[in-house]
C-alpha cells in the first residue's frame, strides 16, 4: 500500500517536472519568435490615415518576423521583400479590422494553422512571388469576407479550398499543365467558387482547353490566358461559360483551332495579340475568326496580319467598336474592308505598311464618329496625296485630327537618301512636292493632248482623202470572207431554203415558186404546209425549218408586213445572219408595201439589202427566176448557164 502511493507521488512530481519543463520550452520558443521582432521594426514604415482607415506598408528586407505593434485599427497593410520564411497567427491575432493583406516577395513558404482565421474583413490577400511548399488545406476556407486571393509564382498547388464569396484569383505563373479543375468544380456539389467572375492564368504551360476544364466556371466574367502553350481549344468550349465578356488569349500559338473554337454569344472584348492565327496554312479556308459574335473590342495586334486576310472575317464582325491591328502586314485601307463596321469608334493601324492614305480610304461615316484613329509608325510616302488628306483632316477638325496627324511620319527620298518628317511639321515641304507633281503632270497631260490632237487630224485627213478607197478596200474584203466561209461550210443541210410566207400569197408559192424552184432547179425547198411535224409547237417548228435550211426566202408582201407569225420567221432569219455571220437571207417582193403596213424591221431591211422584185410581164418574170436562181445558188454551182441572153433585155 505505502508501495502503491509512493509510486503515485513519484508519477505526480514527474508530471509535475514535464509540465514545467514544457512550459519553459514554449516561453523559449515564444522569446525566440519575438527576438528581433520589436515595435522598432514599425519604425521605418509609412503610415497613411483617412477618416475611417489606417494604411501601413512596410519595406524592411532584413525584417524576418511581422512586430506585434501593429496598430488594430490598420486596414490595410502592406510588408514586401523581407524573409518570414513561416508565416504565424500571432501577428494577426488582434488585426480584426484588416482588409488588404500585401505579403508579396517575402519568402514565405509554410504556415502556421489558423494563421488568418481572426481576419473576418479581410477582402483582399496577395501572397504572390513566395515559394511555398503546400498551403494547409483549409487555410483561406476562414475568410469569409474574402473577394480577391492572388497566389501568382507560388509553387504549383493545386489542392486548395477556396472561399465561396470569391469574386478574383491570380493563379499565374505556377507552371500549371492544365485548368486545374478540381480547385474550381465539387463533383458532388458542383461550382466550389459559384461567385468568381475574374480568374488569371497567365504564364503557365497550359496547352489545350477542353469544356470539361471550365466545369465550375459558370459564373465567369473575365478569363485571363494570356503567353501559355494553347495550341488547341475545343469547338464551342467557351459557350459554356454563358457571362464571359473578357478573353485574353494574347501569346499562345493558337495553331490547331478548330472552326468554332472561339464562338462565344456572350465575350464582348476578345485579345488575339501576338498569336500565330494568320501563319497557319489550314485557317486560309477555315478560319476560327469566321464565326458571327457580338464582339465590341478585337485585338489582333502583332499576328503577321495582312489586308486580304482582314478582308476575309471582318464582316463577320458588325457590332465591333474598337479594333486593334497595331504591327501587322496591312498595306492598303479600304472602303470595302471597312463598311461593314458601323459602330467602330477606335481603329489603332499603327507600325504597318500602310503607304498612301485619303478620304476614301475609310467611309465618311466613320472618319466623323471614331474617337481615337492611330497611323503611326508607317511609311506614308511624302506626296501629294498626304499633302491633301492632312489638309481635308485640319478643315474638318475631328477630336482627333491634331494627334493623328502629329503621330504620323513620311518618307522621302531626296538625292537616293531616305528621309523622314513629321506630317504635321512637314506642311510646306509637302505643299512643295504637291506642287511640283502637279506641274509635271500638267505638262505630261498637255503634251499627251498636243499628240494625240495632231495623230487624230491627221489619220482623220487621210481617211477623208482616201475614203473610196477605204470603203472599196472594205467591200472587196467582205465578198472574199464571205465566199470563203461559204466554200468552208461543210454543214449539212436538209433543205436548201425555206420559204416565209403568207397563208394569203399560198397559191404563188404552191403554183409559181414550188414548180421552178423544185422541178426546174432541183432546190429542196421547206414550206410549212407540207414540211412541218403535226403536234409540234409552231414555234419550234419555225426555228427548225431555219437551221436545217442552207437559206431562208421571205416572200414579203402586205398580207406578209402585217401576220405576226411572219414578223417572227423574218426575226428569226435575221437572228441567225448575226449568228453565222453568212449571208443566207434572201428577200422577194411580191408588190408594194403600203406605208401603214411597213414595220420599222421590214423597212430596214429592204433599205439595206437587195431584194429580188416579182413583175407580172412575161419577160420581167424571166429576169426574176434568173436573180432568184443565182441567190439560191449552192456553193459549188456554177451560174454562168443561168445568165438569160441579151434579147432579154431589148424592150
Amino acid at each position: 500500500m505505502h508501495k502503491f502511493w509512493f509510486v503515485l507521488l513519484v508519477e505526480g512530481l514527474c508530471l509535475a517536472f514535464g509540465a514545467f519543463v514544457d512550459e519553459k520550452s514554449n516561453c523559449t520558443e515564444e522569446r525566440r519568435w519575438t527576438k528581433g521582432c520589436s515595435d522598432s521594426y514599425l519604425e521605418g514604415c509609412n503610415y497613411t490615415r483617412t477618416d475611417a482607415s489606417l494604411k501601413v506598408v512596410c519595406q524592411r528586407p532584413k525584417c524576418r518576423c511581422i512586430p506585434d505593434g501593429i496598430p488594430r485599427e490598420v486596414t490595410s497593410l502592406i510588408l514586401t521583400g523581407s524573409s518570414l520564411g513561416v508565416l504565424r497567427a500571432r501577428p494577426f491575432r488582434n488585426l480584426t479590422e484588416l482588409e488588404e493583406l500585401d505579403l508579396r516577395s517575402n519568402n514565405i513558404h509554410n504556415f502556421e494553422d489558423g494563421t488568418f482565421r481572426t481576419l473576418v474583413k479581410l477582402r483582399r490577400l496577395d501572397l504572390s512571388k513566395n515559394f511555398v511548399e503546400e498551403y494547409p488545406l483549409t487555410i483561406f476556407k476562414v475568410l469569409k469576407s474574402l473577394m480577391e486571393l492572388r497566389l501568382s509564382k507560388t509553387g504549383n498547388m493545386q489542392r486548395l479550398i477556396l472561399p465561396k464569396q470569391l469574386k478574383t484569383f491570380f493563379f499565374a505563373e505556377i507552371r500549371l499543365e492544365r485548368i486545374p479543375i478540381q480547385i474550381f468544380e465539387n463533383e458532388m456539389s458542383g461550382s466550389r467558387t459559384p461567385n468568381l467572375t475574374e480568374l488569371h492564368l497567365e504564364d503557365n504551360k497550359i496547352d489545350s482547353i477542353y469544356s470539361r476544364h471550365l466545369f465550375g466556371l459558370s459564373s465567369l466574367e473575365s478569363f485571363f490566358l494570356c503567353r501559355n502553350v494553347i495550341g488547341v481549344i475545343e469547338n464551342g468550349a467557351f459557350n459554356f461559360l454563358g457571362k464571359l465578356k473578357y478573353l485574353n488569349l494574347e501569346g499562345n500559338p493558337l495553331v490547331q483551332l478548330e472552326h468554332k473554337s472561339l464562338l462565344s454569344n456572350s465575350i464582348e472584348f476578345m485579345n488575339l495579340a501576338k498569336t500565330h492565327l494568320f501563319l497557319a496554312e489550314q485557317y486560309s479556308s477555315n478560319n476560327p475568326l469566321t464565326i458571327n459574335n457580338s464582339m465590341t473590342s478585337l485585338d489582333l495586334s502583332g499576328t503577321h496580319l495582312n489586308t486580304q486576310q482582314l478582308n476575309g472575317f471582318i464582316e463577320f464582325y458588325k457590332a465591333l467598336r474598337t479594333l486593334n491591328v497595331n504591327k501587322n502586314r496591312l498595306e492598303i485601307l479600304t472602303i470595302e474592308t471597312f463598311q461593314n463596321l458601323p459602330s467602330l469608334e477606335e481603329l489603332l493601324v499603327a507600325n504597318n505598311f500602310l503607304t498612301q492614305i485619303s478620304e476614301s480610304s475609310l467611309p465618311s461615316k466613320l472618319w466623323t464618329q471614331m474617337k481615337t484613329v492611330d497611323l503611326s509608325g508607317n511609311p506614308f510616302r511624302c506626296d501629294c496625296k498626304l499633302f491633301k488628306f492632312s489638309q481635308w483632316i485640319k478643315e474638318n477638325n475631328f477630336s482627333y485630327s491634331t494627334k493623328l496627324l502629329n503621330n504620323m511620319q513620311c518618307v522621302s527620298y531626296l538625292n537616293e537618301k531616305k528621309q523622314s518628317f513629321i506630317v504635321s511639321e512637314a506642311e510646306n515641304q509637302l505643299k512643295m512636292m504637291c506642287l511640283v507633281e502637279e506641274s509635271e503632270w500638267f505638262l505630261w497631260a498637255l503634251t499627251a493632248t498636243v499628240v494625240v490632237i495632231s495623230f487624230l487630224s491627221t489619220f482623220a485627213s487621210a481617211v477623208h482623202r482616201f475614203r473610196w478607197n477605204i470603203r472599196y478596200w472594205l467591200f472587196i474584203h467582205k465578198i472574199k470572207t464571205r465566199r470563203f466561209m461559204q466554200v468552208r461550210d461543210k454543214k449539212h443541210y436538209t433543205y436548201d431554203a425555206f420559204i416565209s410566207y403568207s397563208e394569203t400569197d399560198s397559191r404563188w408559192v404552191i403554183h409559181q415558186l414550188l414548180p421552178r424552184l423544185e422541178s426546174e432547179y432541183h432546190l429542196r425547198l421547206c414550206i410549212h404546209q407540207r414540211d412541218w411535224l403535226a403536234g409540234r409547237d409552231i414555234a419550234e417548228n419555225i426555228v427548225l425549218s431555219i437551221e436545217q435550211s442552207r437559206k431562208t426566202v421571205l416572200i414579203v408582201s402586205n398580207a406578209f408586213a402585217v401576220s405576226q407569225w411572219c414578223h417572227f420567221e423574218m426575226t428569226m432569219a435575221q437572228s441567225r445572219v448575226f449568228q453565222d455571220d453568212r449571208d443566207n437571207l434572201v428577200l422577194v417582193m411580191l408588190e408594194e408595201i403600203a406605208d401603214c403596213n411597213m414595220s420599222p424591221r421590214l423597212r430596214m431591211l429592204t433599205e439595206r439589202q437587195t431584194y429580188v422584185q416579182w413583175d407580172d410581164h412575161a419577160l420581167g418574170q424571166q429576169l426574176f427566176w434568173v436573180k432568184l436562181r443565182q441567190a439560191l445558188a449552192k456553193p459549188e454551182e456554177s451560174v454562168t448557164d443561168a445568165v438569160p441572153p441579151l434579147d432579154v433585155f431589148v424592150a
